[in-house]
């Protein structure tokens, strides 16, 4: 009884990993310093070409002092411009290497990097909440970075942070950036839900205990987290949810279907303590 799983914040983010694999050129090679930045701000940098922009290769090739000479030389607008050909800015692509230095560069030329999205409407905010960079995770915070604002599938920065299981970064963007602990994607799936499909306990037990989150919130489909956890095999997710959260093992989706019926699915006997423990 397989049900579809919407694509997770990893998958969200694969297409911004391929670009930046590309630009990257795969093995490393010995990069030739620039003696004068200037060759840099000149009118190929002015025109911020996609992919081909000075800024953007300063960028990956860590040029710091370089990249520094062309955000003095270029107006705000034209540096928040450049962007690959999925819509990853320069800011995206620090969040990713986890790079506060040239994060902080770059917010401090134009905020607005904060909260631009890529073509999936990804914001770098969203990036450092999967992979955990918690000192670039505040910074854009106190650059104006939007802990709700979600993605084109609804998800918010936190359902990315549960999906990875980075408990501190769940915490940063609940208690320092106001985020909103029952947020809900397009499919109605909230933080709590990515965290028992990928079993993460710990984030499911701080966002219920400390942050207020709902555990038994269902998707558009009638599915909770409990449906989520039994049917990827997180058996100490069911169990915990189970057990402490009293979630009802009953609790059926749209079709019918109960955790019982997805735990069975899954090989695990539905007369295991783990499963059919009291409320």
């Amino acid at each position: 009884m397989q049900r579809h799983i919407m694509a997770t914040p990893g998958e969200v983010l694969d297409d911004l990993d391929s670009f930046l694999d590309r630009i990257s050129g795969g093995e490393e090679e010995e990069e030739e310093e620039y003696d004068d930045a200037r060759l840099l701000v000149g009118e190929a940098c002015h025109e911020c070409r996609v992919d081909g922009s000075p800024a953007m290769a300063a960028l990956q090739a860590g040029h710091v002092g370089c990249l520094r000479e062309i955000l003095r030389a270029n107006e705000e607008e034209r540096i928040a411009g450049v962007r690959s050909g999925n819509g990853a800015t320069l800011a995206h692509v620090a969040a990713r290497r986890g790079d506060v230095e040239v994060l902080g560069m770059l917010l401090a030329k134009t905020s607005s990097l904060a909260r631009i999205g890529d073509v999936r409407g990804a914001t770098p905010l969203h990036v450092c909440a999967y992979r955990g960079h918690e000192d670039c995770l505040e910074k854009l915070l106190e650059a104006g970075g939007d802990a709700d604002q979600p993605d084109s599938d609804g998800a918010t920065a936190i359902h990315f942070a549960a999906a990875s299981g980075h408990l501190e970064s769940v915490k940063t963007l609940v208690q320092k950036g106001g985020g909103n602990a029952n947020a809900k994607n397009s499919s109605g799936e909230t933080p709590v839900y990515f965290a028992a499909q990928e079993g993460h306990l710990v984030c499911i037990q701080w966002l219920v205990e400390t942050a207020g989150a709902d555990p038994q919130l269902a998707s558009t489909d009638g599915m909770t987290p409990l449906h989520a956890a039994a049917q990827t095999g997180r058996l100490n997710v069911t169990y915990w949810l189970v057990r402490y959260a009293h979630c009802p093992i009953s609790c059926r989706a749209s079709d019918g279907a109960t955790p019982v019926h997805f735990a069975a699915a899954k090989g695990q006997s539905t007369n295991s303590p783990k499963i059919c423990c009291s409320n």
